[in-house]
């Protein structure tokens, strides 16, 4: 899921500010900035609409050429890392304009540069525009709100980008890392289990401790979090239990089990945080409802994986 990634560099970057002894109100900066950049990458979804409207003519083919564009360039660690580096010279001035001048400048050299030696296609080009366009954009908002230095922006937005790809290596088609070099990294997505159950409730326990990563650090550096596990959570065990009702779901035919599963888990952190003290804080009530819920959703896969084994293997 797309907010693993966000978990994920939100736990790193902020378990890393604690550890250099970063102020608490920066490092939330820097881990916030940092999920916020992980996020644009898949702004390659968008590609087929504007492939569609590029051709005028809404065929299947032009839908699946799109599609094929999704972990490609803005998957590679060679766009994500010029892009990084445009956005860190941008965010050094600190007029607006400037910055979209600078950073406009460096992308338009970017796209010139790969559509001459690597001759990329209309649509491949446009997929680098959209994603470093978004990314400039959201470098001129941060450089407006923060007061994280250069170097820290730095940090932040290159981790945001280049660790985006690594979490896509267990889903789908795996990442072209090199793009639009002809290296590879990985030739097909990395497994758990031959048993397709089991390696989706794998794949989804690893997205789980993304999310444990990025509470657990959320504590370390909000000195007013108060980490609670409400018993309600326990009601995930039944809700992974009764899914064994149903035919055991894939990484392919996963929608059904994730989605059961999240909104459980949604509807249940909800209501905990509804029922807190009306003294606390609204981040204390959300923080202790974002817990009960991954808690609960952590009950259910867990329990699910142990009914599966015990019924289905």
């Amino acid at each position: 899921m797309i907010v693993g990634h966000a978990f994920f560099v939100f736990g790193v970057l902020a378990a890393t500010a604690v550890l250099v002894g970063e102020a608490p109100h920066r490092g939330r900066q820097i881990a916030v900035i940092g999920s916020l950049f992980t996020l644009l990458p898949d702004l390659d979804l968008v590609l087929a609409p504007l492939h569609v409207f590029y051709l005028l003519v809404p065929t299947t083919e032009s839908v699946q050429f799109a599609a094929t564009q999704h972990r490609a360039l803005t998957h590679s660690l060679v766009i994500l890392g010029a892009i990084s580096l445009i956005c860190s010279f941008a965010y050094r001035s600190d007029s607006r304009s400037t910055q979209l001048a600078l950073g406009g400048g460096g992308l338009g050299g970017l796209l010139f540069v790969f559509s001459v030696v690597f001759e990329l296609t209309p649509i491949q080009l446009m997929s680098i525009l959209v994603f470093g366009g978004a990314a400039l954009l959201t470098t001129s908002i941060v450089s407006s709100r923060s007061t994280i230095s250069t170097r820290q922006f730095t940090v932040a937005c290159s981790a945001g980008l280049l660790l985006h790809p690594f979490g896509d290596v267990f889903t789908g088609t795996p990442p072209d890392f090199f793009a639009p070099l002809t290296l590879s990294l990985f030739q097909s997505r990395a497994v758990f289990s031959t048993d397709p159950t089991i390696n989706l409730v794998w794949i989804f326990l690893l997205e789980l401790m993304t999310g444990w990563l990025a509470a657990t650090a959320y504590a370390a550096i909000e000195p007013k979090a108060r980490p609670s596990l409400a018993s309600i959570s326990f009601f995930g065990v039944f809700c992974g239990f009764g899914l064994l009702l149903f035919p055991p779901p894939t990484l392919e035919t996963a929608t059904w089990f994730v989605y059961s599963v999240v909104i459980t888990g949604g509807v249940i952190g909800a209501l905990q945080a509804g029922f807190e003290h009306p003294s606390l804080s609204l981040h204390a009530r959300a923080y202790t409802g974002f817990i009960t819920g991954l808690a609960t959703i952590t009950f259910a896969v867990c329990s699910y994986g142990v009914g599966y084994l015990w019924v289905w293997v």
